[in-house]
């Protein structure tokens, strides 16, 4: 993974028990191979997830991440059988506020579903801080960014309102 964004946002989904495929390749019929940022999957599901963490044209982005939500989604339904049967969502998580505000209907309206950041780190910390508490379990997260989260909340550097 690239970015903070896509690191942190694998980080959530493999907490929720997604498999996750960071930069996974697909075909885009106009650039040949392109990538996705986050292919997350389970048992249920496929999550096509794009991080962005700064543009400077939200409309541009917004007309982009469709077209290219469409080209991973055939690409997905080609080439990964073990897709067949699973319910799909294509998610765009990005670290700013979309402008202009109507950007998150009209991208909704193309099936996209839009994440803020700071939601998800959120619902990321809710995650660590419960598992946490049913644990008490310490020194055994894979990554560097999740045992970090988690240590701030052992030593109450994070706040309780976060967590309501």
């Amino acid at each position: 993974m690239s970015s903070y964004v896509e690191h942190v946002v694998g980080e959530y989904y493999k907490k929720l028990g997604y498999f996750i495929s960071p930069r996974w390749k697909y075909v885009s019929e106009k650039w040949g191979w392109k990538d996705i940022d986050l292919l997350a999957v389970n048992e249920s599901e496929v999550l096509a997830i794009e991080c962005k963490g700064g543009e400077k044209n939200h409309c541009e982005m917004a007309e982009k991440v469709i077209k290219d939500f469409a080209q991973i989604n055939k690409h997905v339904n080609e080439k990964i059988p073990l897709a067949k049967g699973k319910g799909r969502k294509n998610i765009l998580v990005v670290a700013f506020t979309l402008s202009p505000k109507k950007l998150e209907d009209y991208l909704r309206s193309n099936s996209i579903e839009v994440r803020y950041l700071k939601d998800l780190m959120r619902d990321f910390l809710n995650c660590l801080h419960k598992e946490w508490k049913e644990s008490k379990r310490k020194g055994k997260e894979e990554d560097f960014v999740t045992r970090t989260l988690k240590e701030l909340i052992i030593y109450e550097w994070i706040k309780d309102d976060v967590f309501s």
